[in-house]
């Protein structure tokens, strides 16, 4: 009888030594799908074979099931909580799904044990990168870099730390690098055009600006089947076919282009979003508004918007600043004037933007309730969800009009009839600019590359005044130095 259960358990043992080590064999030839079958069978001979578990999260992490990889490491870890390999394994997991502030608890308790861990000075620079750290990701990106010098994602990620500090030209040099180590990874040349595009290197970042379109990630590519991309060359008495990409905000700053164009000689039809169609009919150089849902009409060349800086050269001194370039529609307008009115200062503000950390808090805004013989008006399309937090400040918004305000066409007309526009970074602060209204534009600190590093003064809207933020969120100083200014006899 104890013969019989000795025996038992050594064909045991036998079947579960076979089934991992042919798990380990295919997963070491990139079988991952097969190795997992063979993982499974382990542990249905021995539940606490651990190495088999591990093994079995490291295949579905290969098959790109990363929540059930989570999973079977952690089973893992409640056997064995100080593991080091398991716990570096998952925290690089958790990196891969954006799970940063997860990462950084774990890859915290592994430098504890092992600094010298390899692979964690690259990880924990990620992580402390992603939460909003990068001074502190930098020392490890660096040892990282040391460690393996030509690993063109440390590269990026380091240039990213000294962008999130706002030295684009310390992220330059390492961008650069990346990209001349891999070209073949766009994002590396992207993320090196927006370093130079923020030094006001226009002609070199644009150039490589243009790497964004090859992103797997990039949604606003067209498919114009049979027909060529403009690259720049002659195109009189040709159409060409314009389309928007990312927001509104953009898609407002370079309709600017569309004059040089039409200047060349081409017929211009511009593909663009549904809700800026009523607001762009009264733009210079467009000859034909439509929107993905209409027919498209016949055309020679197609180009993206965001590609016209580059296709034309554009550099500081080139920027079409034309302006207005950008009207309100006359009837629109004159029905505004009638309801606003030409009493004391009219003040238009917009507070949300939709892109992160540009909105402002409205509690910020209390040094304008000190202005004097103001009135403002919410430049805002839900005028309701800043009024309360408003008045809370002293601040008074004149909104019983504003239900008429349906559109960005009647956006342009409450703007052609106030005084002065005092935003965050939003398409209203580009509507207002490029229709020539004085704007008072309010900056985070790590501010979009178009803004460049100028302290007050941006090229593609002369009659634009920046306001910064001194450091992250405080919105504090650049919003009294806005209300001390908006007193100023001399606005902008």
């Amino acid at each position: 009888m104890v013969r019989r259960k000795v025996h038992g358990l050594t064909e045991k043992w036998d079947q579960t030594a076979s089934a991992f080590s042919q798990g380990l064999a295919l997963g070491a030839g990139g079988q991952h799908q097969e190795a997992l079958a063979y993982f499974l069978e382990a542990i249905s001979h021995d539940d606490d074979h651990l190495a088999a578990r591990f093994n079995l999260a490291i295949a579905l992490r290969h098959l790109d099931r990363k929540v059930e990889a989570i999973d079977v490491l952690q089973s893992v870890l409640q056997r064995l909580p100080d593991q080091l390999e398991t716990l570096f394994c998952l925290a690089e997991l958790l990196n891969d799904m954006d799970r940063h502030s997860e990462a950084l608890k774990l890859l915290t308790r592994v430098a504890r044990s092992a600094p010298d861990y390899k692979g964690l000075a690259k990880a924990l620079g990620l992580a402390l990168l992603r939460t909003n750290a990068p001074e502190k990701a930098e020392a490890p990106l660096r040892r990282a870099m040391a460690l393996e010098p030509d690993c063109a994602a440390t590269l990026n990620n380091l240039g990213a730390a000294y962008m999130a500090q706002r030295r684009p030209k310390d992220a330059e040099r390492f961008y650069r690098r990346a990209a001349t180590l891999d070209n073949s990874t766009p994002i590396y040349r992207k993320n090196l055009g927006v370093s130079e595009l923020l030094q006001g290197d226009l002609i070199e970042g644009f150039r490589h600006y243009e790497a964004r379109r090859e992103q797997a990630v990039w949604r606003w590519n067209r498919d114009f089947s049979g027909k060529p991309e403009w690259q720049g060359e002659a195109i009189s008495g040709c159409t060409i076919i314009v389309y928007f990409e990312q927001g509104l905000g953009d898609t407002v700053q370079f309709v600017r282009y569309f004059p040089i164009l039409k200047a060349m000689g081409a017929k211009t039809i511009f593909l663009c979003q549904p809700e800026l169609v009523s607001l762009l009919s009264t733009a210079k150089g467009i000859d034909c508004l439509i929107t993905e849902d209409s027919c498209l009409p016949d055309f020679d060349y197609h180009t993206s918007l965001m590609s016209l800086p580059n296709r034309l050269g554009t550099n500081l001194s080139t920027i079409p600043a034309e302006i207005p370039y950008l009207s309100a529609a006359p009837d629109i307008a004159q029905w505004w004037a009638k309801h606003i009115g030409h009493g004391g200062l009219r003040i238009g503000i917009h507070l949300q933007a939709s892109g992160p950390g540009k909105s402002i808090p409205a509690e910020a805004l209390a040094p304008l309730a000190a202005i004097s013989s103001a009135q403002l008006y919410s430049l805002q399309p839900d005028v309701g969800t800043e009024r309360e937090p408003l008045l809370r400040q002293g601040i008074a918004l004149r909104d019983e009009i504003a239900p008429r305000r349906t559109s960005f066409a009647d956006t342009a007309g409450m703007i052609a009839n106030i005084d002065l526009a005092v935003c965050c970074d939003s398409s209203v602060a580009h509507i207002a600019g490029a229709m020539g209204v004085p704007v008072m534009l309010i900056l985070p600190w790590l501010a979009d590359w178009r803004w460049m590093l100028h302290p007050v003064a941006t090229p593609w809207y002369p009659r634009t005044r920046l306001f910064r933020c001194p450091a992250e969120g405080k919105w504090e100083m650049p919003i009294s130095a806005v209300a001390a200014a908006i007193m100023e006899p001399k606005r902008i």
